[in-house]
């Protein structure tokens, strides 16, 4: 491409030829002159190619030169060829070149209410500090306002100086600064504005700034709080797209209720729950009718009208806030609500929404005890729903006499917002202690949770917690690498993983991009191994790979594959699920025809390897198991 200088170089070269008007031209081209001038300029114009321009106007007026010099009044043909040809060229290579980008014009979206109720405050701070620098940062501001629509680069620039009057005001009245509190805040959603309006930045972060230092006066003042409404609705636009890397909440509600009637029928004992308020425009603050939601369902637990119940929280009330889950269940001897809180990451917002719940259990007079953990597995900002979702169905089997067993953390540390002071970080000790929350680690909850992290090296750290033995623990990560396909560099962790399958079922076509040879790949303990289907179907039996590749894989086979044993010991994959506790892949195998009564070679059928198993104290297993 031909730089920005030769670009106005030979543009002005072309101009120069347009400037040639028919008339004048036709009248002096027998001068020798402007015949030179005019190969001059052409000769000029070769380097043309390349240029990002394609100027129309220009083109127009080198045709009507080219329809002068083709005139019977020109008596020197040679040299009018020699001009045509390389006119014609000119005009040819500017027609295919791309339109020259348009420096448009972004309406300020603003009413004209609006614009005089900041100005008002404008004004206001204008007398109330009239220094030299702060004029100097108003005075475009209040130009701008005048103007139904500026440039991009404008209101870039005027998002700036919002900023910077800000600080400046600041540094003018730091003892008084409630004086200016009004004018402040509006400087800052202009700014959040101005942004927003500007190359179609982000702006997310000026607006939770204003929510984060200035609620109090946003809710206090009728106009700041309509226009940040406003704001939240521009930035943050309501809708649920189908689409692989977002999690919607019409994806969250059609698998809460499926993973409900699946449990429900297999035995399981989970409820989960949404609790959303999609009216919200929060970004830091907690959403007060979502804190509302989740105590009515947490008093009808505690009245007995309810089971034990996870609830997976938009804690800001919307789509596009944070997200985290909490089961809560009564005690039957002591009549308290024992509640577990689960947080994917480090975030604040977790403090912050068990500060507001149990200020308002407390006003409601329900005895209760939170367990709360962060699990610290969450790097991705945009899966914290996803991540909510998965950890719910898994603190569903917890139970609470563990967790009293637990020793509890001394201490720990939140990242303070992922937009406000991104790297600040701040420590429980630091905080105000809430009453009747424990926190505990995440080693409490087993290896499951762990392995759903999206770092290895976190996942390494906290998997030698729970088994000191390295070798054993890299040969757990490698597998895990190997199994579900873990690649650090496109980052596809096991939630990512997870994030596929529930896609897939959500648009009724699971298992659509899986494929047997794949699966196969994936299950040899080496490359050499040969493999069956069989083989396949009992290593996925025992856990060694999603429960999704086992769908896929016995659909294909027959009852002779599904119970075929294996050499050796003689196991059938139902006898493997029993002995490693996985109790969907045993139902679906048992759902497939599996045979409980053939035996292994120590003379145990599934039946009777039931009562040594993990999960003989499931009475919808054990009932299959008695009728088969």
């Amino acid at each position: 491409m031909t730089n920005a200088a030769d670009i106005t170089f030979h543009t002005s070269r072309l101009e120069a030829i347009a400037d040639l008007q028919s008339s004048a031209f036709a009248s002096a081209w027998n001068g020798r002159s402007v015949t030179t001038k005019l190969f001059e300029h052409l000769d000029a114009l070769q380097v043309y190619k390349g240029f990002d321009v394609r100027p129309r106007a220009l083109i127009v007026s080198l045709e009507r030169i080219m329809a002068d010099l083709r005139s019977p009044a020109i008596k020197q043909e040679s040299l009018r060829d020699i001009a045509l040809g390389k006119l014609e060229a000119i005009c040819k290579g500017l027609n295919t070149l791309r339109a020259p980008p348009k420096k448009s014009l972004s309406p300020l979206l603003l009413n004209q209410e609006e614009v005089q109720e900041f100005k008002k405050h404008l004004d206001f701070l204008l007398h109330t500090y009239p220094t030299k620098t702060i004029k100097m940062l108003l005075q475009p501001i209040l130009e701008g306002l005048s103007c139904q629509s500026l440039s991009p680069d404008a209101q870039a620039r005027l998002a700036q100086n919002c900023l910077d009057l800000n600080v400046e005001i600041c540094k003018e009245s730091p003892n008084d600064r409630h004086l200016s509190a009004v004018a402040r805040v509006a400087l800052q959603l202009l700014a959040c504005l101005f942004r927003f309006n500007s190359l179609g930045q982000d702006s997310g972060s000026y607006y939770e700034f204003a929510e984060y230092y200035y609620h109090e006066v946003i809710v206090q003042n009728d106009f700041l709080k309509k226009f940040k409404e406003k704001l939240f609705h521009k930035l943050f636009p309501i809708r649920f797209p189908l689409k692989l890397s977002k999690f919607s909440p019409r994806q969250l509600q059609f698998h809460l209720l499926r993973k409900k009637q699946l449990q429900q029928a297999r035995g399981g004992v989970y409820n989960g729950q949404m609790v959303i308020n999609p009216e919200s425009t929060f970004l830091f603050q907690i959403d007060p009718k979502c804190i509302e939601i989740l105590s009515t369902s947490i008093a009808e637990i505690h009245q007995a009208k309810k089971p034990r119940t996870q609830h997976i929280v938009y804690v800001h009330g919307h789509e596009n806030a944070h997200s985290l889950c909490i089961d809560a269940e009564k005690n039957p001897q002591t009549g308290q609500i024992e509640m577990l809180c689960m947080e994917s990451a480090f975030v604040y917002s977790q403090w912050h929404f068990l500060q507001k719940l149990t200020e308002k259990l407390s006003t409601q007079r329900i005895p209760y005890h939170i367990y709360a953990c962060q699990a610290g597995i969450q790097k991705s900002p945009n899966h914290c729903i996803l991540f909510a979702f998965v950890l719910s169905g898994e603190i569903a089997k917890v139970s609470y006499d563990s967790l009293r067993k637990v020793k509890p953390l001394d201490d720990l540390e939140f990242v303070h917002t992922w937009r406000v002071g991104t790297n600040k970080r701040i420590k429980l000790s630091e905080l105000p202690k809430l009453c009747s929350v424990t926190w505990l680690p995440v080693t409490a909850f087993g290896e499951k949770i762990i392995k759903m992290g999206q770092s290895i090296t976190e996942m390494r750290k906290r998997w030698l917690l729970l088994d000191p033995n390295e070798k054993a623990v890299d040969a757990k990560i490698e597998e895990l690498q190997k199994l579900y396909e873990i690649d650090r560099e496109k980052k596809f962790y096991y939630m990512e993983h997870r994030l596929v399958s529930l896609f897939m079922k959500f648009m009724k076509t699971p298992g659509k991009d899986l494929d047997e040879t794949q699966i196969f790949k994936k299950l040899k303990k080496d490359p050499k191994e040969p493999i069956t289907r069989a083989l396949a179907l009992r290593r996925l039996a025992a856990g060694q790979g999603p429960k999704r590749d086992m769908d896929f894989l016995i659909q294909r086979m027959t009852t002779l594959e599904i119970n075929e044993q294996g050499q050796g010991s003689g196991k059938t994959a139902l006898h493997w699920s029993l002995a490693k506790g996985h109790l969907n892949r045993a139902l679906l195998l048992l759902e497939h025809k599996a045979n409980a009564s053939i035996q292994d070679s120590s003379g145990q059928s599934a039946k009777t390897a039931f009562d040594t198993s993990p999960l003989n104290k499931n009475p919808h297993l054990k009932a299959i198991l008695q009728q088969v």
